[in-house]
């Protein structure tokens, strides 16, 4: 609860106004700017126009149909990226190719057919050259076909998709447009190799390109983004009555077309990811050469298609996906695979870019959480539980969670990162020396401390942190996992604006840019007790409503609705000197979107203030019964206790603008205005013993 213009800070009871505190963010000056958040070489996120597609595994194939080449169904792991929301119009490619020509040295025209700067190979043609190209050249600058039109006009064609372009001027795209913006390109246009690792825009690999096209949407699999069923109103394809079929060929839509206002009429068709047309208007080039049996072999990590570029019997060919104006609905299934030579222009062939996120050094393996719009359900004392009554669960966006809670290997490298000289005290002696510590040692002084996990802790969970260092933790993930001191550029600001605050913030928002982020309660336990699949709550975060026993099976099978935490009584799931199990250690009792021990091991952070004197504490641990793993329990954290730790979330972008005027700041600390103050006062004063 907050009072008009306060921000609380509860450390030691201690309650801080926004004007002497450190959390307090003051307006930018020239002696009070934050650290710029990219570099050329680590874009902390997507530039406007781009959505982000969390990071996470799904069953890649076909799940209904048989599709031989999309089979079989496997298992991927997909990082982090961005998309861009749309299919490259034709506009945003005339802009590119003139950019192009006024550097001199990119690209070359001969009778009407772009090409690179030395004839080979080519990139996209003209109507100089064919009546079928929707770009214009007047052998100075590039148009599209009607653009002296009014924007709404049929014949206007700027806001349609890019097509007749090759893969070769696909990726050539990519690197213009990185080039438009000072980024490293990804392309080597000599040999056309793909830098990953570059800053750059790309074309997305196969592999990406489904889990996006899916929208988030695994329980259950469908056909296409929206369901199993088809019809005219959800994608451009042929015969689906749009006004645009009676067009010359080709017949694609204005991007973006299908929103809600088409024809015939239907709904917004963007997908789970916010995406549009990844189901139709024109065919999408991936980054892969084609192997039609590459699925047999995929690797589990990022794939990135076959190494061979010799698999096809007609040459060498590159992956297209989507469907188009030209096909019929079952092209247009997210399994499909298709493919074509990389020199091919096609009147229904285009294609939009992906730019890489700044994962991952550190590899946080994530599971995503769909079926937004899910109404919540009650939790606390009225509901069975402990804690204010609270209606929990109702999340309206896709968003990823951790699988599993952060370990002590984890947190061991981000401490190796930035706590050489350890400012904010992200370590915290007792994880050594505590008969429950989490096993990292620290040696040397500052500013050369070293960390280390002992051997058989690294894959257990991490404690003794509290709010703020778990901030600080996603802030470093945030920013790119940088090395350096604990500044704005590493862990004082990203998610969460610190600035060298310490204690238990209440009320701190997520930045407008947020990617990685504590959960909120919603998110932490839509993620626990939702069953998306069956649309309904569970009372435990195994994905049941029987009390879960607390037996260590290993090295048998784990029978199913386990977990680690204590009888009440002194006794624990496992004893001295672990207390906590590893990752998965209860391989069969997972929540139903497959994360681990949010019932159990240690008690997890969350965005929610408790009582108005603490953030929120989420699943029980190793030391209570399980009482404390019910939906029902709210409880809030102490500082850096041995029963706590955290897991991170993933976010498309953040809830915070609580006064929707574009900025997080502290005028959105207005909205709390109508809060109950009284409660609020009331639970202060326990708190603070009344002074």
């Amino acid at each position: 609860m907050l009072k008009r213009g306060v921000l609380t800070c509860v450390c030691v009871g201690l309650t801080l106004s926004v004007t002497d505190s450190a959390w307090a963010k003051s307006p930018p000056t020239a002696t009070n700017v934050n650290v710029a958040k990219r570099s050329d070489d680590s874009p902390p996120g997507g530039p406007s126009g781009m959505a982000l597609i969390p990071g996470g595994e799904f069953q890649m194939g076909d799940h209904h149909d048989g599709m031989v080449i999309s089979l079989p169904v496997h298992a991927v792991y997909i990082d982090a990226f961005h998309m861009d929301v749309y299919e490259v119009t034709l506009q945003q490619y005339a802009h590119a190719l003139n950019w192009a020509w006024s550097q001199g040295g990119l690209i070359s025209v001969a009778n009407g057919v772009v090409y690179h700067t030395d004839g080979d190979p080519i990139y996209c043609d003209t109507t100089t050259n064919t009546s079928r190209s929707r770009i214009t050249w007047n052998g100075t600058t590039f148009g599209v076909v009607g653009e002296q039109l009014p924007p709404n006009d049929p014949g206007n064609k700027t806001n349609h998709p890019m097509i007749r372009v090759s893969w070769f001027g696909a990726a050539a795209y990519a690197n213009w447009r990185a080039g438009m913006e000072d980024r490293t390109p990804s392309y080597n246009t000599s040999t056309w190799e793909c830098n990953f690792e570059a800053a750059g825009y790309r074309l997305p690999t196969e592999a990406e390109w489904e889990k996006a096209a899916r929208g988030g949407m695994y329980t259950p699999y469908w056909r296409y983004p929206w369901g199993d069923t088809f019809d005219g109103s959800k994608a451009n394809y042929w015969g689906s009555g749009d006004p645009y079929e009676s067009d010359e060929y080709p017949r694609t839509t204005p991007v973006g077309y299908y929103d809600g206002n088409q024809v015939p009429v239907g709904s917004d068709m963007a997908n789970g990811f916010g995406l549009y047309d990844m189901d139709g208007n024109v065919f999408e080039w991936c980054n892969d050469w084609w192997d039609e049996e590459y699925y047999e072999v995929s690797p589990y990590d990022n794939p990135r298609g076959s190494e061979d570029n010799t698999e096809s019997e007609s040459g060498p060919e590159r992956v297209i996906r989507s469907g188009a104006w030209s096909h019929d609905e079952y092209g247009l299934r997210c399994a499909r695979r298709q493919t074509t030579s990389p020199s091919q222009l096609i009147g229904a062939a285009g294609f939009r870019c992906v730019l890489g996120t700044l994962s991952a050094a550190l590899h946080i393996e994530m599971v995503t959480v769909g079926n937004p719009g899910n109404a919540g359900e009650l939790s606390g004392k009225t509901a069975g539980g402990f804690g204010p009554d609270r209606i929990c669960g109702a999340v309206d966006y896709v968003y990823n969670i951790g699988k599993y809670e952060v370990t002590a290997g984890q947190y061991t490298e981000f401490l190796n990162a930035v706590a050489a000289t350890d400012t904010y005290g992200l370590y915290n002696p007792s994880m050594w020396s505590s008969e429950y510590g989490c096993m990292i040692s620290r040696t040397g002084s500052s500013p050369d401390f070293r960390y280390s996990v002992a051997p058989d802790w690294a894959d257990r969970p991490v404690n003794y942190v509290d709010w703020v260092d778990a901030a600080r933790f996603v802030n470093w993930l945030h920013n790119g996992q940088p090395t350096g001191a604990q500044t704005f550029s590493t862990t004082e600001d990203g998610a969460y604006y610190l600035n060298g605050g310490m204690g238990a913030p209440l009320g701190l928002l997520r930045e407008e840019d947020a990617t990685w982020v504590l959960p909120s309660e919603d998110e932490w336990y839509k993620a626990a007790y939702y069953d998306g699949g069956n649309g309904r709550y569970y009372d435990y975060p195994m994905g049941t409503d029987d009390r879960p026993s607390h037996v260590l099976s290993d090295p048998e099978p784990d029978p199913g609705n386990n977990g680690t935490f204590g009888s009440g009584t002194g006794q624990y799931t496992i004893g001295s000197p672990y207390y906590r199990t590893k990752q998965a250690a209860h391989e069969n009792s997972a929540s139903p979107y497959g994360t681990f021990d949010q019932g159990g091991n240690v008690w997890e952070w969350n965005e929610a203030t408790q009582h108005g004197v603490s953030p929120g504490f989420r699943g029980g641990s190793f030391r209570y019964a399980d009482y404390a793993l019910h939906a029902a329990a709210r409880d809030f954290g102490s500082p850096e206790h041995y029963t706590g730790g955290f897991r991170v979330a993933e976010v498309p972008r953040s809830k915070s603008d609580i006064d929707f005027d574009g900025d997080v700041d502290l005028h959105d600390f207005d909205s709390f205005e109508e809060m109950n103050l009284r409660e609020y006062a009331l639970f202060q004063a326990a708190f603070t013993g009344g002074q």
